[in-house]
């Protein structure tokens, strides 16, 4: 009989335990929280305000969807603390999400509708690798904003990438972090409006993209990598500007705008200070300035050239190849194929050269 009770009780501890790990799993998973503004105010923490959360507020974990349906757009995270796992704009847009900080770990998708933004305000971390995406896209302007005017901080750490694609971003928020910021898939862009003087990670710009920094400073010390295919705008305030950041460039931009594509104050000098590496042959377009590179310059066989404006490379670095009579004034050892009975012209002197007798 001990027997059978000794077996009964290992059964059920040993059911408890399976039962404490599905439930700790499917914790982890996290509810998909949809807010509905059912309650008396704005806040996260109000219970009312949210459908599908098991009867609470958000917790660490969850899901976040905000539906244009609800009854209020502009909720208030009054929460400490929190990661959750993605957010999601669905319905109508027009939602404004202020207050505390927080974190997201699975990326944010916006498939809002309509000519409005969704904006997104908070001091915001996002971390491990994720997507920013969806299918908003209003008329005459970017469907979603992270921050405004840089009343807010947007980190991306170490080891992290994060990638927008199929979608435009107004980065009004500070960024900061270490880590990847890349544009891929389809026809992504971004407005960078607000300089990132704590953002020392990478730039990744793939085939389509088209990214706007309006405002000096906006890369930070990034290193910035642009594909065949992608454009970098950069307007400045200045006349003469320069920028430290590792470029690496590849391509003529989109429709022959050049990978690298700067608008000064008025006519005058962009530097490139940091190494530029060519991956294939490249284009910058200074809109009528000049380029000057003075940093290491890595060609890797290609050409780079400027549109509408003068283009100066470091002193060692080759300049783009030269045919006919400029390559002969550009070259001091020249290894020429000439014709039987050809004239060569060297320091005004003529020498005519003639078939020599086939040996015997």
């Amino acid at each position: 009989m001990k027997k059978h009770v000794f077996r009964l009780a290992g059964f059920l501890t040993g059911l408890a335990t399976c039962l404490s790990v599905l439930v700790s799993h499917a914790s982890a998973v996290g509810f998909t929280c949809t807010w509905t503004a059912g309650g008396s105010d704005d806040n996260f923490t109000t219970t009312a305000n949210w459908t599908g959360c098991n009867g609470t507020a958000p917790t660490n974990g969850d899901n976040l969807v905000f539906n244009g349906s609800a009854t209020s757009l502009l909720p208030i995270n009054d929460q400490t603390n929190m990661t959750f796992g993605s957010l999601t704009f669905t319905g109508a847009a027009g939602f404004d999400i202020t207050g505390n900080a927080f974190t997201l770990t699975g990326g944010i998708v916006d498939n809002g509708t309509g000519n409005t933004t969704n904006t997104i305000e908070n001091n915001l971390t996002l971390s491990g690798n994720q997507s920013i995406t969806g299918t908003h896209a209003p008329t005459g302007g970017n469907p979603l904003s992270i921050g405004i005017g840089g009343g807010s901080t947007l980190t991306i750490p170490s080891g992290t990438t994060v990638t927008v694609t199929s979608i435009g971003v107004n980065l009004g928020s500070a960024l900061s972090g270490a880590g990847t910021l890349a544009f891929g898939g389809t026809t992504p862009s971004a407005s960078i409006t607000v300089a990132a003087s704590n953002f020392t990670g990478a730039f990744n710009l793939g085939a389509g993209a088209n990214i706007n920094a309006g405002i000096d400073g906006a890369l930070g010390s990034a290193s910035v990598t642009i594909a065949s295919g992608a454009v970098l705008y950069i307007t400045s305030a200045q006349t003469n500007l320069t920028l430290s950041n590792a470029f690496t460039l590849a391509g003529t931009g989109v429709s022959s705008s050049g990978a690298l594509n700067v608008t000064l104050a008025s006519t005058g000098k962009l530097t490139l200070s940091g190494p530029v590496t060519l991956t294939a042959d490249a284009s910058v377009q200074p809109n009528g300035s000049a380029v000057v590179l003075t940093g290491t310059y890595t060609s890797n066989g290609h050409v780079l050239s400027a549109t509408t404006g003068s283009l100066t490379l470091p002193a060692a670095a080759p300049a783009a190849p030269k045919t006919g009579l400029a390559a002969v004034q550009s070259n001091p050892v020249l290894v020429l194929a000439v014709a039987s009975g050809a004239a060569i012209l060297l320091g005004g002197l003529a020498y005519r050269l003639r078939s020599l007798p086939a040996r015997k």
